[in-house]
């Protein structure tokens, strides 16, 4: 199975990448298993955003307003197509406004977008700063995100980003383990996971990294202390297969 369909993507979602751990390479992979299907896809951050690792942001156009990002799409003769608003410090490139997201998904509702919405310094999980995930409005599926090597670490700088934020959220203390039931927790807690996600929108969970038995044992234990009917994706999207099992499980609230 690939992610794509892990994810039961439609043609014409609004897909926003939440959390840490693996949103870069969803959003490369999407694009690519997206494209193969037919379908036009943009790929977008609304945070900075990098190109995929050891290689280019594929069909990368640079758009300085909202007319040249509509005419990109209109003009654009293969997919998936990577839109930026420029290059940013340390190789990185620039977001749209999510305004701008919404007004093309009104305009052009057959095309799929994949956004990078939400950044994590590198660190496998967090949770959200005040101003965070930077979610449109047109969202249709917010897929929150972990890196499985969160759960190897202590609750510190060196493996989560603001690790003050998951303390204050779920009062946890900083050095304490991160275990499978913590990262549970601060997915499902509306100022966690679920922050922003708009109404209507299908929320899913993305473990990734879980590439050893131990991290996908921990994969599937955080996958048993969410709310019951919650989806969970387990992979590993740099080898294949990059989909290892999708769960429907947890726990009743």
């Amino acid at each position: 199975m690939d992610l794509s369909t892990a994810l039961s993507i439609r043609a014409g979602d609004v897909i926003a990448l939440t959390g840490g751990g693996g949103k870069t390479a969803a959003l490369y992979l999407l694009g690519e298993e997206l494209a193969t299907r037919s379908l036009p896809v943009l790929l977008c951050g609304t945070t900075r955003f990098t190109p995929p690792e050891g290689g280019a942001a594929p069909k990368l156009v640079l758009v300085e307003s909202e007319i040249m990002l509509h005419r990109a799409v209109e003009q654009a003769a293969h997919w998936p197509v990577t839109a930026a608003t420029g290059w940013g410090s340390k190789g990185r490139l620039l977001p749209l406004p999510s305004e701008w997201v919404d007004a093309l998904h009104s305009t052009h509702p057959e095309l799929t977008i994949v956004i990078e919405a939400d950044g994590s310094a590198m660190r496998p999980f967090k949770a959200p700063g005040p101003h965070e995930p930077v979610i449109p409005t047109s969202a249709s599926l917010v897929v929150s995100v972990v890196g499985m090597d969160a759960a190897e670490g202590p609750l510190d700088e060196r493996h989560v980003h603001r690790p003050e934020r998951v303390s204050a959220l779920i009062g946890v203390a900083i050095g304490d383990p991160v275990t499978p039931a913590l990262i549970a927790r601060v997915l499902a807690h509306v100022d966690g996971g679920r922050k922003h996600v708009p109404a209507g929108a299908r929320w899913l969970v993305l473990l990734n990294k879980a590439d050893t038995p131990a991290r996908r044992a921990a994969a599937a234990e955080v996958a048993a202390h969410l709310p019951r009917g919650a989806t969970v994706v387990i992979a590993q999207l740099k080898r294949l297969p990059p989909v290892l099992a999708v769960l429907e499980t947890g726990r009743p609230t």
